[in-house]
């Protein structure tokens, strides 16, 4: 039976190949700085309108309030809307 170099750091192209982490982002995001530092970090990303959220990560859902956002969601109660469609989701993210 042969021996295995288990030791061995030869790779080959393909494994060299890294793919770039895809996130969506809301169109309504458009004008944050958070999609341009996205796209620095070496990710694809591509707008679309979301019912729930601002990104998406795989199969993970992220809200993004600024302080003033989220002030103003909790004074037109728009906050409890969108902590409630969270809440059907199983992997979610809420970032103040």
């Amino acid at each position: 039976m042969p021996f295995l170099d288990i030791f061995s750091r030869k790779e080959t192209i393909k494994e060299k190949i890294i793919e770039k982490p895809k996130i969506i982002v809301d169109i309504r995001e458009k004008n944050s700085l958070v999609a341009s530092e996205l796209v620095s970090l070496g990710c694809e990303i591509e707008f679309r309108h979301l019912e729930v959220g601002d990104y998406i990560s795989g199969n993970t859902i992220i809200e993004r309030k600024t302080y003033s956002d989220f002030i103003g969601s909790m004074i037109n109660k728009r906050l409890l809307r969108q902590l409630e469609n969270l809440q059907i989701l199983e992997n979610k993210l809420k970032l103040i």
